[in-house]
């Protein structure tokens, strides 16, 4: 052990209980909201990607899909991309929230 780091514990030792307390506690308390805010971020996101079952919006049949698409000057790759990107807005949006 170097001298720096007996110093820091003689240094700590010598800190009232009541302090140390009050110090570890503020930092307990500052983790336990970062937790719930992290697990509400979470929740969230999950929730929406809960929100499109197959249920009732069934896959499409991607060639037709693309068929249509491309008769009308469009790609299903900018469709594709649009959408992803829609999403990952709003991933973010949610990770970004305060």
């Amino acid at each position: 052990m170097n001298k720096g780091s007996e110093l820091f514990k003689k240094k700590l030792s010598e800190i009232p209980i009541k302090i140390k307390l009050k110090i570890y506690g503020g930092m307990l308390s500052e983790s336990s909201e970062r937790i719930e805010e992290l697990e509400n971020m979470r929740d969230k996101i999950k929730n929406w990607c809960d929100a499109y079952p197959v249920k009732i919006f069934p896959e499409p049949d991607f060639d037709k899909v693309r068929k249509v698409l491309e008769k009308n000057g469009m790609t299903l790759d900018a469709i594709s991309a649009s959408n992803m990107r829609y999403v990952l807005d709003g991933i973010k949006k949610i990770l970004e929230e305060k």
